[in-house]
């Protein structure tokens, strides 16, 4: 933190921090007005209600940042009380590993009558995120060549066939 050093004299006094000179001008320098005013660095001058006026704007320039940081801050708090439960139900679960479920998969088909199910039956008995985990091997197993994919009908209906199944 910076201290504001100021200088006093008999009728004026030094801002060091602003670079500003405070002084009472005389009527015959201004006009008929005895103002207080500050001599700037480059030599000119501004009157106090001025320089109030530039602190007053910066001040309130401040509190609108402030403000908006506020914001954004309950913001970031909200999210994150809604984000790091979810986050650690994620890490509790087991790791996703494709192969085991893939070959999970091949069990489950080979103890199909047909050989083959929907994607809404292989689902029916799973939670959400091992449904996208099933999702992800069923495919990779179609481009292995393990299964074969076909839509069946208008409904969207998605039939999973075994393509080498075991007696």
């Amino acid at each position: 933190m910076k201290l504001l050093r100021i200088q006093l004299c008999t009728d004026c006094f030094k801002d060091v921090r602003h670079g500003l000179l405070f002084t009472s001008v005389s009527k015959g320098r201004l006009g008929e007005t005895n103002q207080t005013m500050m001599t700037m660095m480059d030599g000119g001058y501004v009157s106090y209600e001025d320089l109030c006026r530039q602190h007053m704007e910066a001040f309130m320039h401040g509190v609108e940042k402030f403000t908006r940081e506020t914001k954004l801050g309950k913001r970031v708090a909200e999210w994150e009380t809604k984000i790091v439960p979810v986050l650690e139900e994620q890490d509790r679960r087991e790791e996703f590993d494709i192969h085991k479920n893939s070959e999970e998969l091949v069990v489950e088909l080979n103890s199909k009558e047909k050989k083959e199910a929907s994607v809404a039956e292989l689902s029916k008995q799973r939670k959400p995120y091992e449904v996208s985990r099933m999702f992800v091997s069923l495919l990779q197993m179609a481009n292995d060549g393990t299964i074969s994919i076909q839509n069946k009908g208008n409904s969207g209906d998605v039939e999973i066939r075994l393509k080498n199944p075991k007696p």
